[in-house]
């Protein structure tokens, strides 16, 4: 919605649209510039993509449906949202701004600007 209406706007240079996102909001970033062309470059902070380990142990998944949501067939319905897999594929310059543990330094390794 906020693309499509960046998009309407003459006075906006089309060619320069970017995306920030933190967190959760860093890995729908990327998602988002994965999907669509508009988006020129992004710039991500920490971004999230264990699925399995969250959803194992997220307070947002209530403990009723924790069972469902964790079985092999759950998870590998996720899996394609994992920022590790999709990083790669992109062709636009991309920041990742990486201020976890060393744990999650994954990100910053396989991050690339074209």
């Amino acid at each position: 919605m906020v693309l499509t209406y960046l998009s309407s706007r003459t006075d906006l240079d089309q060619s320069r649209i970017g995306m920030f996102g933190q967190g959760s909001g860093g890995t729908t970033a990327l998602l988002a510039a994965s999907v669509d062309s508009r988006i020129k470059a992004i710039n991500i902070l920490d971004p999230r993509g264990n699925w399995p380990e969250w959803m194992a142990k997220s307070t947002l998944i209530p403990e009723d449906k924790r069972p469902d949501d964790t079985t092999p067939q759950s998870l590998d319905k996720v899996a394609a949202l994992d920022p590790t897999r999709v990083l790669p594929q992109l062709t636009l310059p991309v920041q990742v701004q990486d201020t976890l543990s060393e744990k999650h330094r994954r990100f910053a390794r396989i991050a690339s600007s074209p």
